[in-house]
């Protein structure tokens, strides 16, 4: 199941199960995650970052290309701010995305530390709304 398969390994279908039974037996995990996420959108939007439409626990920056895609991986990443890296084929042609997937034990303070450290890349590489608008 391991080569040339989509199935899912024996080991990853136990921890799923059990992820369930904890969401099950603790909906306030699920519902502290979600919170979490609308307040890193929420956060990021006073800082002029647009994260698109979505509404589940992962919440996505796009940048228009590659190069930079890396360098604000990197300045949040000497910030302490984790977030996966995804260019094409994964993105259109010329962009990079990084994409920020919360999780159930999050704080409001964390959550407001990352959006400050997005804002402050955002606009150190000029590209949040506020950093145009001042140029």
């Amino acid at each position: 199941s391991v080569i040339f398969s989509s199935s899912v390994l024996p080991c990853d279908s136990a921890a799923h199960r059990q992820a369930m039974a904890i969401a099950r037996a603790e909906p306030n995990l699920a519902r502290n995650c979600l919170q979490m996420a609308s307040l890193l959108r929420s956060e990021l939007a006073i800082r002029g970052v647009d994260t698109g439409a979505s509404a589940c626990q992962i919440v996505s920056v796009q940048f228009p290309d590659c190069p930079t895609t890396c360098r604000a991986y990197g300045m949040l990443r000497d910030r302490g701010v984790l977030a996966a890296v995804f260019m094409p084929p994964a993105t259109p042609e010329g962009t990079g995305l990084l994409r920020f997937s919360l999780h159930a034990k999050l704080v409001a303070e964390d959550v407001v530390f990352a959006a400050s450290a997005v804002g402050e890349v955002m606009d150190k590489l000029g590209l949040s709304s506020h950093s145009c608008a001042a140029a």
